[in-house]
């Protein structure tokens, strides 16, 4: 089955579900989407996610990283 053949056929069997079922269906197209990105380049996938929020709290859990625990 080609690339095409086969985006027609998922198209098909997605017009024959319910609503709540086609909401399924596109969430685990994200799923593998971003595992898909994550496997790619995953520091930098996680990373350029963040909010600043999320950016802030990171620094602060790695400031001064050396002198709170220092290598033995």
């Amino acid at each position: 089955m080609t690339t095409l053949q086969l985006r027609e056929a998922i198209l098909e069997k997605t017009r024959e579900l319910p609503d709540e079922l086609l909401r399924e269906v596109y969430d685990f197209a994200e799923f593998l989407a971003e595992r898909k990105k994550r496997t790619l380049n995953p520091p930098e996938a996680i990373l350029s996610e963040m909010n600043q929020s999320e950016a802030t709290h990171l620094e602060e859990e790695f400031s001064d990283y050396r002198n709170r625990y220092p290598h033995e």
